[in-house]
């Protein structure tokens, strides 16, 4: 679902996604994650209480905090 929701953002922009990419991959920098023991989906989802709706709430306020971001790190959460 939050994929979907990825890509529609994109499409809104008129951004087009490389075929076959996952659009949670292109906002994330799993080399961020990949010291931790959790990848960053876990990471949000844990964050999140497996709520989709607390997941894109967090999503956009980091979005809102960050417009010109294009990978998400850390350090924004």
């Amino acid at each position: 679902m939050i994929c979907e929701r990825i890509s529609y953002s994109y499409k809104k922009r008129k951004i087009k996604l490389p075929k076959g990419t996952d659009p949670w991959d292109i906002i994330f920098s799993e080399e961020e994650y990949a010291s931790g023991t959790k990848s960053s989906f876990k990471h949000f989802v844990d964050l999140t209480l497996y709520r989709p709706r607390d997941l894109i709430s967090l999503l956009n306020q980091i979005k809102r905090m960050n417009p010109r971001a294009t990978l998400i790190n850390r350090l924004m959460i």
